[in-house]
């Protein structure tokens, strides 16, 4: 079995270093890049999971959106929560979403 990590493949490794670096810049930089709507329906959700209180809006309270997002950024949230400083869970989760 050949190893993924050979010197031929080292610039491919490199770009996607490179795309990962200027991702995250925009990550923190821009937090919410498309719609407003996208911080209250998968970041606070995922925020209500983890620490307990949070608004509930009418799509989950009714069961027509999914909670795969916000499940999968909840449990990212809670590992990020080890992080020192208030917002180390924001920090894990853009860096996961990167």
């Amino acid at each position: 079995m050949k190893t993924p990590f050979t010197r031929e493949n080292a610039p491919y490794f490199g770009v996607l270093i490179a795309a990962f670096a200027i991702r995250a810049v925009v990550g923190f930089a821009l937090p919410s890049v498309a719609w407003p709507d996208e911080v209250y329906q998968t970041l606070e959700q995922a925020h209500r999971l983890v620490f307990g209180y949070g608004g509930v809006p009418w799509e989950y309270r009714d069961g027509i959106r999914s909670w795969v997002l916000p499940g999968i950024v909840a449990v990212v949230m809670k590992a990020g929560s080890i992080l020192p400083g208030q917002s180390g869970h924001l920090y894990a989760v853009t860096i996961f979403l990167c």
